[in-house]
C-alpha cells in the first residue's frame, strides 16, 4: 500500500503532488506542506528533478509572467483600471472644493487639487503595490463595481458624504502573515505623510499647494482608520505602536495646515 512520503501513513486514496510526483496524505498534498521542491515560492524554477530514479522538468502549465521578474509590473487592465480610478478621484476633490474654485476662479487652485489628488491616489496604491512584490508576493491593483459606483456617485457637487474607494491592491500569498500585511498596509498612508510634508514646504512657493497637502492628509487619515478593510486594521494588528504613531502624525499635520493657512 503506498504511503505518504511525510508522514508514513497508509493511504487508501493517496494525492499525487503534480509539481514533485510524490503521493501524500491528505494533510500534506499541498506543495509548502511537504516542501515540494518543484515549486519556488514567488517564481517558476526549471531545473531537473531526481524522484524514484528517474530524472524529469517541471513545468508549469502557464508562462511564467513577468511580474516575477520585474520590480513592477502593469497587466493592460491593471493600467486601465487605474485611470479609471485617477480620473474618479481627481474630479470628486474637483467638487469637493468647488465652491473654492467658483470663488477664487484660479486655475492654480484647480492645478494644485488634481496635482494632489493624483498623487495621492496612484503613489498610495503604488505603494502596496511595491511592498507586497518586494516580499515576494503578487500584487495587482484592481477596481469593483460597487466601488466604482459609490466614487462616482459622490462626485456630484455639495454632498455631506463622499466615499473613495473605487478600487484597491488584490495580494495573492499563500498565508496571512500580520508582520508583513502591516508593513505593505502603512506603506500607503506613510506615502501621503510623506507627500503632506513635501507640499507643506513647496506652498511657500505657491500658497495653493496647501490644498495638495491637505487632500493627502485627508487620504492618509482615512486609510488609517481602525476598521475592516482599512489599511489601519492590519497595522494595528501588526504593532499598535507604529499605529498611533501614524495617527498622531496625521493629526500634527493637518493642525500644522490649518494653523498655517
Amino acid at each position: 500500500m503506498i504511503k505518504c512520503e511525510v508522514c508514513g501513513k497508509e493511504l487508501i486514496i493517496p494525492y499525487k503532488c503534480k509539481y514533485c510526483g510524490g503521493y501524500f496524505c491528505v494533510e500534506h498534498h499541498l506543495p509548502e506542506k511537504h516542501n515540494c521542491p518543484g515549486l519556488v515560492r514567488g517564481k517558476w524554477k526549471y531545473e531537473p528533478i531526481q524522484y524514484r530514479e528517474k530524472s524529469f522538468i517541471i513545468k508549469p502549465s502557464f508562462k511564467p509572467q513577468s511580474i516575477y521578474r520585474k520590480k513592477l509590473y502593469f497587466s493592460r487592465r491593471e493600467i486601465v483600471n487605474l485611470l479609471i480610478s485617477i480620473f474618479l478621484v481627481g474630479a470628486i476633490y474637483i467638487s469637493n472644493y468647488l465652491f473654492l474654485i467658483i470663488s477664487y476662479n484660479r486655475i492654480a487652485l484647480i492645478l494644485s487639487i488634481l496635482i494632489g489628488s493624483i498623487l495621492a491616489f496612484i503613489l498610495h496604491e503604488l505603494a502596496h503595490k511595491f511592498i507586497a512584490i518586494n516580499y515576494g508576493l503578487r500584487a495587482e491593483y484592481t477596481t469593483s463595481k460597487m466601488g466604482i459606483l459609490l466614487t462616482a456617485i459622490s462626485i456630484i457637487p455639495f454632498l455631506p458624504i463622499r466615499i473613495i474607494a473605487p478600487g484597491y491592491v488584490k495580494i495573492i500569498s499563500y498565508k496571512y502573515d500580520k508582520s508583513i500585511y502591516g508593513r505593505i498596509a502603512l506603506a500607503g498612508p506613510l506615502t501621503n505623510i510623506i507627500l503632506a510634508i513635501l507640499f507643506i514646504l513647496l506652498s511657500k512657493i505657491h500658497h495653493s499647494l496647501m490644498l495638495a497637502s491637505l487632500i493627502n492628509i485627508d487620504i492618509a487619515f482615512f486609510n488609517i482608520m481602525p476598521f475592516p478593510i482599512l489599511d489601519g486594521s492590519h497595522i494595528i494588528k501588526w504593532n499598535i505602536k507604529i499605529w498611533i504613531l501614524a495617527m498622531i502624525s496625521t493629526l500634527l499635520l493637518w493642525f500644522l495646515c490649518h494653523i498655517i493657512t
